[in-house]
């Protein structure tokens, strides 16, 4: 019998191939901050502080961020994007889906309702357990969310 649970555990869990020296030597030389790999660590702390304290209320059918904010946030982006649309929605700004996306997959943000409204609010523990992550290891943990 502990020869299945054995056989099943290594076919659920393969080992993950070895790395390179080249590949490691790469890792350790990656330097990760707010700017590097990219701007999404500064650009997803921007739509934290956006939602602090009390959260954003949301459409009521789509839970999309609302037109008012949208604009405000591209322009805080450090790449944001020149729309000439006359009603602008979410989808219009990429980046913005994207870290929208992101801070729902990642339980940052959370749909939460009062009375008839719907917000988009920040889950404290999430978030605090965010705060005590290093660069790196948000920069990974946006990464994993993404992928999964």
């Amino acid at each position: 019998m502990e020869d299945l649970f054995a056989r099943l555990e290594r076919t659920l869990n393969p080992e993950l191939p070895s790395l390179t020296e080249s590949q490691q030597q790469l890792l350790q030389e990656l330097s990760i901050d707010e700017n590097q790999p990219g701007t999404i660590l500064r650009n997803f702390q921007t739509l934290i502080d956006l939602l602090q304290p009390n959260g954003v209320e949301v459409s009521s059918v789509n839970n999309l961020l609302p037109l008012k904010v949208l604009s405000e946030l591209n322009s805080q982006l450090s790449h944001p994007i020149e729309t000439k649309l006359k009603r602008p929605v979410q989808k219009s700004y990429p980046y913005i889906n994207g870290l929208y996306l992101l801070s729902r997959s990642s339980g940052i943000a959370q749909i939460r309702s009062q009375g008839k409204k719907q917000i988009l609010v920040l889950d404290a523990a999430t978030l605090k357990s965010w705060s005590n992550l290093n660069l790196t290891e948000r920069y990974f943990n946006l990464l994993e969310a993404w992928l999964i």
